[in-house]
């Protein structure tokens, strides 16, 4: 009897019993032969034998579940392998679907908890960044503007709306589809960032917000004489001095309303519907219609109750600042107060935090269309509901539009029909087609504009 037969009886054992004899088994294999004992007897134990034996290998484990014994050569390195590739699977799974939670893309801040179930799997690729690029389905992107604003998002799928103008993605192992990817000169680097910064900032920048900019591209700069005959080189750009202050001094696209700019109103289309005189609604029957006490509604089904909004927070804090954090850390959507609805007909109005709606409506315009809220529906008193549809209730086209202004309850104020009408009158670089293009039926209400307030 040889050293071959036993390696033969063994592996015949080892594939009766899955893959695996267990310790408590290896008697059967002497039930074989007789002589299979004396054989590993010789060669010190079971354990020294299959360490020189090319078929076999000798696996040991503390688990109560999981008994020693002996296996085929190779076993071990498969499993292993088995349970990295599903690990790196699960893992992968999971990204995607945060993703997908976040519509379409999460910033790296975001991925604590993450981390905390395959953070292993993560750090054995060497970070999130290369473990993005070991699948396709995977795409790592970072701020042009800022290098610690970094993103994921699905290769294969932008969500609708998303901007992706002047995007920098690291594609440096692929070809960039798109075209977006740097061209490779400074020149042409600076200025697809300056794009981006000027669109990051609603429309427009101004010279003190570029010390970031300069740091990154400061010798392009330099080297055509500064920032001012920089922009003069690039028919995109347009470098724009206060009228008012020469010290206040801005650059923007030289386009008006470049496509994607977050500044410009968002609206609802035009419907074709009845006027909705509110101040003549019976209370009772709107108050008996809004006995629920939460509703979910998509925000492109919230309408404005009011008139006008001014283009910024009691706090200071500008609509389109807000607009920027919260694309660039979703999260924060959890931190707006929330605001509460009415219904009139079949129709859902923003009683109050039209502000507000007018910063999820675009951050819904630009990254998740289909953006839904839970939002509390307004109770009151009949007194409170008539005061309501009397005084609060002032927009003159359904909610469909609201209009934008600098100062409420002054003598005289001008309406814009953007917000980026708005913020260049705002910082003095008003002209004849700003101060004339406003919206219909934006005319001052008795009462004056409606103060928005309750909004925060």
């Amino acid at each position: 009897m040889s050293v071959s037969d036993l390696v033969q009886a063994a592996l015949a054992l080892i594939n009766e019993h899955g893959g695996k004899l267990p310790g408590n088994k290896v008697s059967l294999l002497y039930q074989k032969n007789s002589k299979f004992k004396r054989i590993i007897s010789d060669h010190g134990g079971l354990k020294k034998f299959c360490a020189n034996c090319q078929e076999l290998e000798f696996v040991e484990t503390s688990s109560r579940d999981d008994l020693s014994g002996i296996q085929k050569q190779g076993t071990a390195q498969a499993a292993s392998l088995e349970a990295l590739l599903a690990a790196q699977t699960a893992a992968l799974e999971a990204l995607l679907a945060f993703i997908d939670q976040n519509c379409g893309q999460v910033a790296t801040s975001q991925l604590p908890p993450f981390y905390a179930v395959h953070e292993d799997v993560v750090k054995a690729q060497g970070g999130i960044k290369r473990f993005c690029g070991m699948f396709q389905e995977l795409e790592f992107v970072t701020s042009p503007v800022n290098s610690r604003d970094r993103h994921i998002r699905r290769s294969d799928m932008r969500p609708a709306g998303q901007i992706q103008e002047h995007e920098f993605v690291d594609t440096s192992s692929r070809d960039d589809p798109s075209g977006i990817q740097k061209q490779g000169t400074a020149q042409t680097a600076a200025l697809e960032a300056l794009l981006a910064l000027i669109d990051q900032n609603g429309g427009q920048v101004a010279t003190s917000q570029l010390p970031p900019f300069y740091a990154v591209h400061e010798d392009a700069i330099k080297a055509q004489g500064f920032i001012k005959k920089f922009c003069g080189m690039f028919q995109e750009l347009e470098f724009v001095t206060s009228p008012v202050n020469s010290r206040d001094r801005y650059i923007r696209r030289s386009d008006v309303s470049p496509a994607g700019q977050i500044a410009l109103a968002a609206v609802l289309p035009d419907i074709a519907e009845d006027k909705i005189v509110f101040k003549e609604l019976s209370s009772e029957v709107v108050a008996a219609t809004n006995l629920a006490g939460c509703v979910v509604l998509k925000v492109s089904e919230i309408r404005w109750s009011q008139d006008c909004i001014k283009t910024v927070f009691k706090d200071g804090r500008a609509l389109v600042g807000v607009v920027q954090e919260l694309i660039a850390s979703p999260e924060l959507l959890k931190q707006l107060p929330s605001m509460e609805v009415l219904q009139v007909g079949d129709k859902w109005f923003a009683v109050n935090g039209n502000r507000r709606l007018w910063v999820l409506k675009e951050y819904a315009r630009h990254v998740c269309p289909d953006l839904t809220l839970h939002v509390p529906v307004f109770k009151g008193s009949l007194k409170d509901f008539r005061y309501m549809l009397a005084k609060r209730f002032t927009t003159p086209n359904n909610g469909v539009r609201v209009d934008v202004v600098l100062e409420h309850r002054a003598k005289e104020y001008q309406r814009f029909q953007s917000m980026r009408l708005a913020l260049d009158h705002s910082a003095g670089k008003s002209n004849s087609t700003s101060q004339s293009q406003v919206s219909e039926g934006s005319a001052t209400t008795a009462s004056g504009c409606s103060s928005d307030a309750g909004d925060q």
